[in-house]
């Protein structure tokens, strides 16, 4: 019995010092290699950085406007006499940002100031030329055409649109768009001689002045980085 208990211990014994043994194994032989380390990142954002520059941004100022003084020609051959402030260099468009900028610059409806003493009338018409020249038949006198250049040093429009809208893309990085305006006082040639000069000598008597807004925008052309 006791030889038993001594063989027993033994096992036991021989058990725990292969249980040990193991351990060291699995502790240096078996462990996984690790590494371990940590960096930074940071994207710089495109500048967006359109600016509107230009003595006259908030109001644009002509001179003085006048019909043409050329005589009345024909009503048949569709021509009309027209006279013009000429061209204004209204605002300079600089877009110094990283990304390019589609640019749209609009004219918007004309607005026609009477004197305070006056008021329209139901037209002027080969049978009434006395009448008070209508509202239609003033602001058919005026229109707007606007004139642009892409040199910041322009003192001439190189293009113009007469349809009261412009859309330029203006480059990153510098580029530039100068937008010219330009008031035109056209006759009503096409109504005949008669009525034209009333319509024109009513307007010079009555009209105070005529105004318009012209609006600006900027939205982005291009993006970083490219594709």
């Amino acid at each position: 019995m006791v030889k038993k208990k001594r063989i027993v211990s033994k096992l036991i014994l021989a058990l725990v010092v292969l249980t040990a043994v193991s351990f060291c194994f699995l502790g240096s032989t078996f462990a996984r290699y690790t590494s371990g380390g940590e960096s930074t990142a940071s994207v710089s954002v495109a500048e967006w950085n359109v600016s509107f520059e230009g003595d006259d941004v908030s109001a644009i100022t002509f001179s003085q406007l006048s019909p043409a003084k050329d005589a009345w020609a024909s009503e048949t051959d569709g021509e009309e006499r027209t006279h013009s402030t000429g061209s204004v260099k209204a605002i300079t468009i600089t877009n110094s940002g990283d990304v390019a900028a589609d640019v749209t610059v609009t004219v918007g409806d004309i607005e026609v100031a009477l004197r305070s003493s006056v008021s329209y009338g139901a037209g002027i018409s080969s049978d009434a030329l006395t009448n008070n020249a209508s509202p239609e038949q003033v602001a058919g006198l005026f229109s707007v055409k606007l004139g642009y250049a892409t040199t910041a040093a322009a003192d001439t429009a190189t293009a113009t649109d007469e349809d009261g809208t412009i859309t330029q893309t203006v480059a990153a990085d510098g580029g530039v768009l100068v937008i010219f305006v330009e008031v035109i006082w056209t006759s009503a040639d096409t109504e005949g001689q008669a009525v034209a000069d009333a319509i024109d000598t009513w307007a010079g008597e009555n009209v105070e002045s005529v105004g318009f807004d012209v609006t600006y925008s900027a939205v982005q052309a291009s993006e970083l980085p490219t594709a």
